[in-house]
């Protein structure tokens, strides 16, 4: 969906990036973040921001809002996610 909308010049938005709370409750993806030494919030932004879509987080907290800004300047070199796929 996400290629076929780009090849089209739409726009994509990652409407929710961290699934409404429920990327914190998988194991895999709280591994993969300790791998690369961030939050599970950041590795989920910076997958989407990886994957080319537009993401808009929310939060009330202002120490979420810095914890998030910072997903869009972890490295690509240093976090490039490709060993998770959601059944």
């Amino acid at each position: 969906m996400i290629d076929y909308c780009q090849s089209r010049g739409i726009a994509v938005e990652a409407y929710s990036p961290i699934a409404h709370g429920e990327a914190l409750k998988i194991a895999k993806i709280d591994e993969m973040a300790k791998k690369y030494g961030v939050t599970v919030p950041q590795l989920c932004i910076r997958y989407d921001i990886q994957l080319g879509t537009i993401v808009i987080p929310k939060t009330a907290n202002p120490e979420h809002i810095i914890q998030k800004r910072a997903s869009q300047h972890i490295g690509s070199s240093n976090c490039v996610v490709t060993d998770y796929r959601h059944s």
